[in-house]
């Protein structure tokens, strides 16, 4: 039984898996037959706005049945485990998993807020049921949710288990954000990052403890088994999610890092955390200025020639400050900027040399392309400023320029 038609859903429902049968070797083997189809979907057409829009409510239905699709998939996700076939689930299968549990956890938060929408109001005891009902539903479906991605990705935590000796249950909540390098692109990098970042800080505050006692150096217990608060372990841990992505994939993942808001998490975070936020930025800096590297090759290369074609070049840490500027100074005129994990303006210049060129360049850069769009009172003034033109006003522009 075919649940798509031409690569779009045609009986994609919970309800065209009831009319397979009662059996449950038969909705079994109809998820089977149809998960790669609706993996291609997810990653493909349904990517565009109007199909979106279309399938979403279809796709947070289907993907939601605990009878139907989340318990079948549970037993086929062990069967193959069982039998070391877990190759036979379309690569990309736990990502769509995960993005269907942030979709969850956004409605449920709106549904509560809904029902809870008067804090000064006792709710009655028909939505006090409703909302019990949804929080439990909604639990259960993330737990089993995430055990089956636990499962999908046994590669991943063996990996963190066995390269860096990270404990078995954090490995495990950490390898729920791997996503195949040929499904990350310079669209949703950024989005991927963030959420492996965000589950990083989660294990960090979990598993470095407090330990009560007055001697600060031994304050803090890692119970992770790696210590993440070292921009080495970040750096291999990148490697492990990123490896295979393009240059230009690349370097969106460090620009999304670099604009990730401070906001007020800062202030929620222990201080194992703190360093954990603090080390990421070092790394990324480094790679920046060219002083570290993170290997994203697919194929192993020797030390020498990873020295040599790994370093960000000039080009890119160009681009990478253009785009970067670009964002924050959009940001800005909708006043809905923030300060950032780094200032440029305030690095150290015997430090990060290379950057604060790059940073003071792009700058340059902006106002020339400011004065090139403002409006001309001659016609002959319309082509691009050439090198000497308004060199007065751009330096009085540039001095007052505040970090983008």
């Amino acid at each position: 039984m075919e649940l798509f038609e031409k690569g779009i859903p045609n009986n994609l429902s919970r309800q065209s898996l009831k009319k397979a049968g009662k059996s449950k070797k038969k909705i079994e083997k109809v998820l089977a037959a149809n998960l790669p189809m609706l993996v291609d979907f997810y990653f493909g057409k349904y990517q565009k706005g109007d199909v979106r829009a279309k399938y979403e409510g279809t796709i947070l239905q289907l993907l939601g049945s605990h009878d139907y699709f989340v318990e079948p998939l549970a037993r086929l996700v062990k069967k193959l485990a069982k039998h070391k076939e877990l190759d036979e689930l379309p690569a990309g299968l736990s990502t769509v998993l995960m993005d269907n549990l942030d979709a969850v956890r956004s409605m449920y938060q709106k549904q509560k807020a809904k029902l809870c929408s008067n804090d000064k109001v006792k709710i009655d005891d028909v939505t006090a049921a409703r909302l019990d009902t949804m929080t439990r539903l909604s639990e259960r479906l993330i737990q089993e949710t995430t055990e089956i991605c636990k499962v999908i990705n046994a590669k991943i935590v063996k990996k963190l288990v066995k390269e860096l000796g990270i404990e078995r249950k954090y490995a495990e909540e950490l390898a729920c954000c791997y996503v195949p390098s040929e499904y990350l692109n310079t669209k949703n990098i950024r989005r991927y990052a963030y959420r492996l970042n965000l589950t990083l800080y989660s294990v960090q505050g979990v598993g470095v403890v407090n330990s009560a006692s007055d001697d600060v150096d031994s304050k803090w217990t890692n119970t992770i088994g790696a210590n993440l608060s070292d921009p080495e372990t970040i750096k291999k841990i990148y490697e492990i999610f990123f490896k295979g992505i393009n240059r230009k994939t690349f370097i969106s993942l460090l620009i999304g890092i670099m604009l990730e808001r401070r906001g007020g998490k800062l202030e929620h975070f222990k201080d194992p955390q703190r360093w954990l936020y603090n080390d990421i930025s070092t790394l990324v800096l480094n790679v920046l200025e060219g002083t570290d590297f993170i290997n994203i090759e697919k194929e192993k290369l020797s030390k020498k020639k990873a020295k040599k074609v790994l370093p960000i070049n000039k080009k890119e840490l160009k681009a990478f400050m253009k785009i970067y500027s670009d964002e924050k100074a959009r940001d800005a005129m909708r006043n809905n900027d923030s300060p950032r994990r780094v200032s440029f303006t305030s690095l150290s210049e015997e430090d990060y040399p290379k950057i604060r060129k790059a940073f003071r360049s792009s700058t340059k850069d902006y106002f020339n392309d400011l004065f090139d769009d403002a409006p001309q009172q001659n016609q002959n003034h319309n082509k691009p400023n050439q090198k000497g033109q308004n060199n007065n006003n751009r330096q009085n522009q540039n001095n007052n320029r505040r970090d983008k």
